[in-house]
């Protein structure tokens, strides 16, 4: 968690802008392969295992209280099934979101599926139960229509983000997207995400979206649902210090409910 992020938002969008360069965590690249070029460490992150009941006594966070809004606009939309809701969960790391939702909706039951890096999914060996799988395979995970791809803090750290929501919403009834950096700028761009300096560096590349751009990309071919914050991500880039938002999108497989 970096300095701007342990103060309130409102002294935060003050402070961080104000910061020396070698402490901002994003620095703009002039490409993905650039970015990838100048990052370093990032085969160092490890997914550490979490005990569900841990999660599910420890307070809830803003995060998770938009996701479960999320969840609940969602399941509305997807409506009754007749079955578990499947959900392909891209980037979903422990499968962490599975436990808070199934306390949020303890009538609702879930067939969910984490499509992770194979680093992720071998650390999750043991993991796996009833209702929750892990996968390396996206298009795998996606050959059998999902009622919800759900996506956290996952789209922006992907080379091709648009191709790839394109996919998601081909293969669903309804996307959902939080942790999603939409910023008030003419075109989307790369930066380079420093998390941890210290005691070793790790970085990566992201992509920072046009707002506007975006919005317009993805009403071509969906339905905004609904349109959220996610209050505990923020950051400072292009001259802008803002919270990430979220969107649920109504996807292309079908307006209404996934075929049984």
């Amino acid at each position: 968690m970096g300095l701007g992020d342990s103060l309130p938002y409102e002294v935060a969008r003050w402070v961080v802008p104000r910061l020396p360069s070698t402490m901002q965590r994003f620095t703009e690249s002039a490409s993905w392969a650039n970015a990838v070029e100048a990052s370093v460490g990032y085969d160092r992150v490890v997914v550490g295992n979490r005990n569900e009941s841990a999660v599910r006594l420890a307070p809830i966070s803003g995060n998770d209280l938009s996701v479960a809004a999320a969840f609940g606009i969602a399941l509305a939309h997807v409506g009754h099934v007749g079955r578990a809701v499947r959900v392909v969960d891209f980037g979903g790391a422990d499968g962490r979101h599975l436990a808070l939702l199934e306390t949020v909706f303890p009538g609702q039951a879930f067939d969910w599926t984490v499509v992770e890096l194979p680093d992720v999914v071998e650390s999750m060996k043991g993991r796996s139960r009833p209702g929750l799988a892990f996968s390396t395979d996206l298009e795998v995970s996606l050959a059998e229509s999902a009622d919800i791809v759900f996506a956290s803090g996952a789209l922006n750290y992907v080379p091709e983000p648009m191709g790839l929501l394109d996919r998601l919403m081909d293969s669903s009834s309804v996307v959902i997207l939080s942790r999603l950096p939409l910023w008030p700028i003419p075109a989307h761009r790369v930066a380079v995400q420093r998390p941890q300096r210290k005691p070793v560096e790790i970085s990566y590349p992201t992509w920072f979206f046009s707002e506007p751009l975006f919005l317009q990309d993805v009403s071509s071919s969906a339905r905004v649902l609904f349109d959220f914050i996610s209050p505990d991500d923020r950051g400072y880039f292009a001259g802008h210090y803002g919270r990430y938002r979220g969107l649920v999108l109504s996807g292309n497989l079908r307006g209404g409910n996934s075929a049984t």
